[in-house]
């Protein structure tokens, strides 16, 4: 349900006390990430006995179209926002008309450059709110009214969608870090009527999301000067040293997304926006010579250069996959772009200034002090099959030299065949197994482990090794999921481009650097100290955080990087599709019985 949290029902009996009075000195406190705004005095046009809406007055109409099951008019009925900030800013100012002409022409200006923000606007929408901005002056009160309530109805359902988007409650597109606290819409209503009203507010306050969007103008670029060139598939795959034609067309095409052979790599940045896509090609590189068809060095480091910021393995060879990315067209990519920036819409309008983040499809952890990323590794995620959830908690405690406690879905999926073929797996793999009602260790060979809900009576810990499967360090943050970030054994696994080798649990490429970071961070005393105590006695140890951390695991397939470079990532969970669908199917649009 839209504004569920912040809708404020008022009775006609509520209306009836705020029309006691002919002025209201409305001292709202502006929302979180808008400008600073002054208090309102809002005025009612009511001039009957006791400060009465005049019958007939626009006020009138608008009132009854608010708090009427009846339409005040055949073209205004709005009953159904009775319990929404619009019918809550209205009824604050007696029902007076919210939209200046200023304000009117403000949102206008708003809604024509939504597209630019990924935003499909029903086109009939946007010619009804033209036609609503010139009837805002007009005398006769029902065109006066329906233009007012046209223009605060497209407001509230543009403004929520930009805070919450519409996808909230649908399966399959559950990526919310958690729900985002609605902002006070009926405030911002009253002044964006009044044309004071910071529209920057309704975008997120988040420096990616402002890359995103010159990201998207960039591929919108090359979108509408035509594209990029196919490349035809081949049979097999071409490495340095062969010669095939189609190198000359993977050439023209990997420069005109700016990655050619002469930069070293990295060249894609966004200073490219301005750049036109006929000039784009070094002459070098689209030589139509037989020397543009040798797979030569390079040749290699642009395609290496192409597959890094196209979620590939940047192994340097041309085959079937490098190809299909090389055909994603500039229009999908601009979709991809959307894609996540909706994802933003739905984040916490602050992270804190200290904090820990992790992008699962980036691969990779940050830390954040004072706002500035002061570390960040590599880590290894889950599989496919075994999805790192996206969520929020807060980082409590550290244990040093962990045991692990295997879950019961590890158990049932990897471990219990190999018990079941021979119980010595447990011991000399350096597990032992507990019983769980009693909570003493047991015999491996003294359980059954082919008996049915085994892995319900019986837990198998890991003792603290080099071989333990958490490494050295886990870092907690107690969640439904039951996943947390911790070491590893297998650190020749970092070497992958493509890092989805986990259950679930976030692995750390630097653990021990990692864990030092939280306990500064976390204000535990010292907190290294304890630490490399521990990890030099090979003793465990559990230190408590002062400051608990908030830490976000996210979803983000497209990200610009430091350099100013687009990181189109893969898509291991293949979640963009479906949320790609539903934005090309969604339009802000409004219910039929607005029509005005």
């Amino acid at each position: 349900m839209l504004f569920a949290k912040q809708a404020l029902i008022i009775s006609s009996a509520a209306a009836a006390l705020f029309a006691g009075s002919n002025l209201i000195d409305g001292n709202v406190i502006p929302s979180s990430g808008t400008a600073t705004i002054a208090s309102a005095q809002i005025v009612g046009e009511q001039s009957g006995p006791a400060g009465q809406i005049r019958p007939g007055s626009v006020a009138a109409l608008i009132e009854a179209a608010l708090l009427s099951s009846t339409p005040a008019t055949p073209q205004v009925s709005d009953a159904d926002t009775a319990t929404s900030p619009m019918h809550e800013a209205y009824a604050i100012r007696v029902f007076d008309p919210i939209w200046s002409r200023r304000g009117a022409r403000d949102f206008q200006a708003y809604l024509r450059d939504a597209e630019a923000r990924g935003l499909n606007i029903d086109p009939t929408l946007s010619i009804r709110v033209d036609l609503a901005v010139n009837q805002i002056s007009s005398r006769d009160p029902h065109e006066r009214a329906n233009a007012d309530l046209l223009l605060s109805r497209v407001f509230v359902a543009l403004a929520d969608h930009m805070r919450n988007g519409p996808f909230n409650d649908s399966p399959g597109l559950t990526d919310q870090v958690e729900q985002v606290d609605p902002e006070p819409l009926h405030t911002e209503l009253a002044y964006a009527g009044d044309g004071r009203f910071d529209y920057a507010a309704l975008d997120p306050a988040h420096d990616e999301y402002d890359a995103l969007l010159e990201a998207r103008t960039l591929y919108v670029d090359y979108a509408q000067s035509g594209g990029f060139t196919p490349v035809p598939q081949i049979d097999g795959a071409l490495e340095r040293g062969d010669v095939d034609p189609v190198i000359e067309t993977v050439r023209l095409r990997l420069a005109e997304e700016g990655f050619t052979a002469n930069t070293g790599g990295g060249m894609f940045v966004m200073a490219a926006i301005s750049q036109d896509k006929e000039n784009t090609p070094d002459p070098d590189d689209t030589d139509i010579s037989p020397a543009s068809h040798r797979f030569d060095e390079r040749f290699e480091a642009a395609l290496i250069d192409f597959q890094e910021h196209n979620g590939l393995e940047p192994d340097g060879v041309l085959g079937p996959n490098t190809i299909d990315a090389l055909n994603v067209t500039a229009a999908e990519k601009v979709a991809r772009i959307d894609a996540n920036l909706e994802r933003w819409r739905w984040m916490p309008a602050d992270f804190g200034d200290h904090h820990v983040r992790v992008n699962i499809p980036s691969f990779r952890v940050e830390g954040y002090e004072n706002g500035r990323e002061t570390i960040e590794m590599r880590t290894i995620v889950g599989l496919p099959g075994r999805a790192t959830p996206v969520f929020s908690d807060t980082i409590e405690y550290i244990v040093a030299n962990p045991q692990w406690y295997v879950p019961e879905s590890i158990l049932a999926r990897d471990k219990l065949d190999d018990i079941q073929a021979d119980p010595g797996y447990v011991s000399s793999h350096g597990y032992y197994v507990l019983d769980r009602n009693t909570g003493e260790q047991v015999d491996a060979y003294d359980v059954d482990w082919s008996a049915p809900g085994v892995v319900d009576n019986y837990r198998l810990v890991q003792r603290a090794s080099e071989d333990n499967a958490l490494g050295p360090v886990k870092i907690m943050f107690p969640n439904e999921h039951a996943v947390y970030l911790h070491g590893t054994p297998s650190d020749s696994l970092f070497e992958h481009g493509i890092r989805a080798f986990s259950s679930g649990c976030i692995r750390l490429e630097r653990p021990e650097d990692m864990a030092r970071w939280v306990s500064r961070v976390g204000q535990i005393e010292n907190g290294s100290e304890t630490l490399n105590s521990a990890w030099a006695n090979g003793q465990s140890a559990q230190v408590e955080l002062e400051r608990p951390i908030p830490v976000y695991i996210l979803y983000y397939t497209v990200e610009v990087n430091d350099e100013g470079e687009v990181m189109f990532l893969r898509d291991i969970y293949d979640r963009d599709p479906a949320l790609m669908t539903a934005l090309n199917e969604w339009e802000l649009t409004l219910p039929i019985n607005s029509e005005s």
